[in-house]
């Protein structure tokens, strides 16, 4: 496991369709801009991530199969042939 600030981080390797790519890219970039260059370095890829996994957690718990996660995945939306 790896240190990221004060938690301990463990290492996952995920492929990404072209667009959520290209959205995390965005939100980046976006993110950095908005930060600043004094705050720039807080912004990371896997920090963006991290938080929107446990966005879309927290909406599952709350909200079951109404969940935005659990309606596109369940629906067939997130299926893959």
């Amino acid at each position: 496991m790896k240190k990221a600030g004060n938690a301990e981080s463990t290492k996952a390797t995920f492929y990404l369709a072209p667009e959520a790519a290209s959205a995390l890219e965005d939100a980046w970039i976006t993110l950095r801009t908005l930060a600043g260059p004094s705050r720039r370095t807080a912004v990371s890829k896997p920090a963006i991530v991290e938080f929107a996994l446990l966005i879309a957690e927290r909406e599952l718990a709350e909200k079951g199969k109404d969940s935005e996660l659990a309606v596109h995945l369940l629906s067939g939306i997130g299926a893959k042939p």
